[in-house]
């Protein structure tokens, strides 16, 4: 029994067909093929089944016995709103040298404390990675760069 496979491209995702042959005995080479034609087909009922049992966890909703709902709850014009709201929520989150009232220019001294605010390619991190207000991260690069003149900090690389 010989047994092959058949691609059919469809619109989203590659359908596997299976036709049997009636042939010589099973070689080993044919037994490997056959397997792996039974691992694809089962790979390819999973991803079938996977797309149409997920839902996505934002589209969820926890629904509280006994509150009232408009029909814009259900809107993907709420849903944008959330994400928009989320978004500046976390621009609010003040960092750590606001939280602690300290001045970022004061620790060019200590490079282990700057090194959080270093990518492991020697790069001083984004504002939206280290949650740094404008005015702290402007602070933080120019003692990052004054630890590197001093010589406390390697420009090419995170000090670990």
């Amino acid at each position: 029994m010989f047994s092959s496979l058949k691609y059919t491209a469809g619109r989203r995702f590659f359908s596997i067909s299976r036709t049997v042959c009636q042939e010589k005995p099973k070689s080993k080479t044919s037994v490997l093929l056959e397997s792996t034609m039974d691992a694809a087909l089962n790979l390819n009922r999973t991803m079938e089944q996977a797309k149409t049992n997920t839902i996505l966890p934002s589209l969820i909703k926890n629904f509280n016995a006994g509150e009232t709902y408009d029909p814009f709850d259900f809107s993907i014009a709420k849903l944008n709103l959330d994400r928009k709201q989320k978004k500046l929520n976390l621009a609010n989150e003040t960092g750590v040298f606001d939280k602690k009232k300290l001045n970022p220019l004061d620790y060019y001294t200590s490079p282990n404390e700057l090194n959080k605010f270093v990518s492991s390619t020697g790069r001083i991190q984004a504002r939206d990675v280290t949650k740094l207000t404008l005015k702290n991260q402007k602070r933080l690069s120019k003692a990052i760069k004054r630890s590197r003149a001093v010589g406390l900090m390697s420009s090419v690389h995170r000090v670990i």
